[in-house]
C-alpha cells in the first residue's frame, strides 16, 4: 500500500468514526431524556420529619411539619416555607402551631439525576428557630412527582431520623 492511499484510509476511518460518534452521542442524550425524565417538583409540599435519633430525649419520636413551596430551575431547587404541626410522643395529640410558633424556612438543593440508579434529591433547611437558627439536611432516594422519602441530619438537638415528603394536591387545574 501506497503512503497516499494509507493516509486516505486513516482519514477516512477517521472521519468515519467521528461522524458515528456524534450520532451515538446524539441519540443517547434525547433518548435519556425521554426514559429518564426529571421529576417536576415544583409546588406545595407537606414534609414530616420523625426524630429517631437525639441528643435531647424529649424530642425521641417527634413529629414536625411543614408546609413548603418548592421552586425547580431545571435540576436545582429553592423554597420557602414554615412549620406547621408538632406531635410529640408525649401526649401524642398532633398539635397545629400559630404565630410566632409557625418558624420560616428557606431551603435550597438540588435533583442527582443518574442514569443506573434512581434519581435522588438533596435539600438544606435553615430554620429560624424562636430561640436560634437551625440547619437540616435531607436525602431522599425514592423520588417522584407527587412523593419524596428519605433521611435527614438537623443541628436541631442534633437530631436524625426519617422525612417523608408528601405533594399537596391542587384542586384548580391550569
Amino acid at each position: 500500500m501506497k503512503s497516499k492511499q494509507f493516509w486516505e484510509q486513516v482519514f477516512s476511518d477517521v472521519v468515519g468514526n467521528a461522524i458515528s460518534g456524534v450520532i451515538i452521542a446524539a441519540l443517547a442524550y434525547f433518548t435519556i431524556d425521554q426514559f429518564y425524565k426529571t421529576p417536576d417538583l415544583n409546588g406545595l409540599w407537606d414534609l414530616e420529619v420523625e426524630v429517631s435519633d437525639t441528643s435531647y430525649e424529649s424530642f425521641k419520636g417527634l413529629k414536625v411539619k411543614y408546609q413548603v413551596v418548592i421552586i425547580q430551575d431545571e435540576l436545582k431547587l429553592s423554597g420557602t416555607g414554615e412549620k406547621f404541626s408538632e406531635k410529640s410522643t408525649v401526649d401524642s395529640k398532633e398539635k397545629e402551631l400559630s404565630g410566632k410558633s409557625r418558624t420560616p424556612i428557606k431551603l435550597t438543593g438540588y435533583i442527582e439525576k443518574n442514569l443506573f440508579t434512581t434519581n435522588k434529591v438533596v435539600i438544606t433547611v435553615e430554620e429560624e428557630g424562636l430561640i436560634r437558627s437551625s440547619s437540616t439536611f435531607f436525602r431522599m432516594k425514592n423520588v417522584d412527582d407527587n412523593k419524596m422519602i428519605g433521611r435527614f441530619d438537623s443541628t436541631i438537638a442534633m437530631s436524625h431520623g426519617r422525612a417523608t415528603w408528601q405533594r399537596v394536591k391542587n384542586d384548580v387545574g391550569i
